[in-house]
């Protein structure tokens, strides 16, 4: 009987999330077709539905896993949620596609940022409140768990962020995109990459190590409040940086091929995923000693009970 109530609950339970995550996507989608500097809806995202609402589902997904994992809800949890979406959903991008190509004018790339901000703005407190933890604190974690810090210790690491996504930046060109896209379509591959030859490389290294301290940076609010294990933020801000910033490059566009839209993508999403493990590993509190030793000693009870 106890077993039949358990399996109801956790059938309703997963109902009522799957509801939610559908809402979610949803207003991911309508927030992309809207331009809110223009005043005026986005025709591709007409054109290519089905894809923009595929990225919206899974968008919807991963993004609700830090809301439903925090420590402690509220509006502290909005605005984490703002920096991370902004970040990665447009700041990160828009930086990127302005300083390392002309396909961005000035004010295009303004339009992005202001549309971005208003969309985050959106969407992080609808995205706390029907997930249900914009009142109360219903999942509270004592940050006296987590081993303390000092500043310097702070202070060495965003660097080193930055250091990890140039090295990641470099490694997913070399290994990922250039075979694939070569094996893909190698006319255009030849021709795309040619186009990048630029006259100071360290130029591009350096904004990039810039371009990574300041994406950690505007994760570590959403690191901070995640409840552990630690490997489950790393996941979570895996999935978010590879999901959100590489699935939109398979809409189809005047700019790459079918084939480099796939080499484009499988590069973004992998080295985004690794980024963002390197980001919680160097980041993300370890838990302190005396957890550690409650873990242990549990552990430890369990055992002897076993072989008693």
């Amino acid at each position: 009987m106890n077993f039949t109530i358990e399996n109801k609950m956790n059938r309703e339970e997963i109902i009522r999330l799957t509801g939610r995550i559908l809402i979610l996507a949803l207003i991911l989608y309508l927030l992309g077709s809207f331009s809110f500097t223009d005043l005026q809806v986005q025709p591709a995202h007409f054109q290519h539905a089905a894809i923009f609402l595929i990225i919206a589902l899974l968008d919807a997904i991963v993004l609700s896993v830090p809301i439903l994992r925090a420590r402690q809800g509220g509006w502290r949890l909005v605005l984490a949620m703002f920096l991370v979406i902004y970040a990665v959903q447009t700041l990160m991008v828009s930086l990127e596609a302005y300083y390392m190509s002309d396909v961005l004018s000035t004010e295009t790339a303004l339009k992005l940022l202001v549309n971005g901000a208003v969309q985050a703005a959106i969407f992080a407190p609808l995205g706390v409140a029907i997930n249900g933890r914009l009142r109360g604190d219903d999942f509270q974690e004592s940050t006296e768990i987590l081993r303390a810090r000092s500043l310097w210790n702070w202070v060495w690491r965003i660097p080193l962020t930055g250091v990890a996504y140039v090295a990641i930046f470099i490694l997913a060109g070399i290994v990922i995109f250039r075979p694939l896209a070569f094996s893909l379509d190698p006319v255009a591959a030849g021709d795309y990459l040619s186009s990048f030859a630029v006259e100071n490389p360290n130029a591009i290294l350096g904004f990039q190590f810039l371009r990574g301290a300041l994406w950690a940076l505007l994760t570590l609010p959403v690191i901070a409040l995640m409840r552990r294990p630690r490997w489950t933020i790393g996941l979570t801000i895996a999935l978010i940086y590879g999901v959100v910033m590489g699935l939109p490059n398979l809409v189809p566009n005047d700019v790459l091929t079918p084939g480099l839209q796939i080499a484009h993508t499988v590069e973004v999403f992998s080295g985004n995923f690794l980024f963002g493990w390197a980001v919680v590993g160097l980041l993300a509190r370890p838990a302190g000693e005396t957890e550690s030793k409650d873990v242990e000693r549990e552990s430890t009870q369990v055992l002897e009970a076993g072989m008693g």
